[in-house]
């Protein structure tokens, strides 16, 4: 399989949410304030990543599963689908044969050979792993801005300097 490109996501990338669960509400999963009260209120990790376009997810997919995956959808909303992973999640990747893998997968698929690359294949593989015990396993997936992005991260970053700049004057 070789490395699709998408002209209709330039400026795009997809944003990953694995989520390891034993209870599944398509209400929580379609609306981030109801996602994250939910998980991250029970202490439940998500694991989130990213990926340029649609055709290299499902390479992520094959690579992380050991196997061809067809993704499921259990339902979306304007920008965000939910699908089910659950019938994969026992083939995940053992560390070890991701990590004697990688380096063919990288050429394979035309991947740059980073360490974010590398870890994030890592960080997927393990969250799967640790939680394989849970019932479900879902994948969220978002077509995002990559400039609206940027714009969010710079503004967060002002506003927390900002912040910390007020917090230093008042101490003065």
């Amino acid at each position: 399989m070789k490395k699709q490109k998408s002209d209709n996501t330039s400026g795009l990338f997809l944003d990953l949410m694995f989520i390891a669960t034993d209870n599944i509400d398509f209400k929580v999963f379609l609306n981030d304030e109801r996602l994250f009260a939910t998980y991250l209120a029970n202490d439940i990790v998500i694991e989130s990543s990213h990926i340029d376009n649609q055709g290299n997810l499902a390479l992520l997919l094959n690579f992380i599963f050991n196997t061809d995956v067809t993704l499921t959808e259990f339902a979306d909303s304007a920008n965000r689908k939910v699908y089910d992973l659950t019938l994969y999640k026992d083939t995940c990747i053992p560390i070890d044969d991701l990590e004697r893998d990688y380096p063919a997968w990288i050429k394979e698929n035309r991947r740059e050979n980073t360490m974010d690359e590398y870890g994030n294949l890592v960080s997927i593989a393990g969250y799967i792993r640790r939680n394989h015990v849970k019932k479900h396993l879902l994948l969220t997936v978002e077509k995002k801005s990559i400039i609206r992005s940027i714009v969010v991260q710079c503004l967060e970053f002002y506003r927390s300097n900002y912040n910390l700049r007020v917090l230093l004057c008042k101490r003065d």
